[in-house]
């Protein structure tokens, strides 16, 4: 059970310290919910928190999951390395973007077209 609340709070976690990272270097546009400077100690926290978490669910009597979590982030370490760091591209950017906008707009015209013909 433990090892499930290590993996969330590291799921939930990981994004807001990535963006920690990014904000106002890489990371200068903001969407629609910018915290404004209060997000370095929203990920200040997420930071503490996730080590805390770490910390009591490696407690006994649950050992067990620092070898789970240790073993787990290993593999994944291994895997990204190893395998998929040279094969993904990261997010669509540019003329990307309206490229894959165009293509779902074209698709779901075609679907709408469909389900109206099919309709009558």
């Amino acid at each position: 059970m433990s090892v499930t609340v290590i993996f969330i709070f590291l799921s939930y976690g990981l994004p807001v310290i990535a963006g920690l990272f990014a904000y106002q270097r890489s990371w200068t546009k903001m969407g629609p919910w910018d915290m404004g400077p209060i997000y370095r100690l929203v990920g200040v926290l997420a930071i503490a928190a996730i080590a805390l978490v770490f910390y009591l669910g490696v407690q006994p009597p649950n050992d067990a999951a620092l070898w789970i979590t240790l073993v787990f982030l290993g593999a994944t370490a291994l895997i990204w390395f190893g395998f998929e760091r040279r094969r993904f591209k990261g997010p669509p950017m540019g003329d990307e973007v309206a490229r894959l906008q165009a293509e779902i707009a074209a698709a779901e015209k075609a679907l709408a077209a469909a389900e109206q013909a099919k309709n009558g």
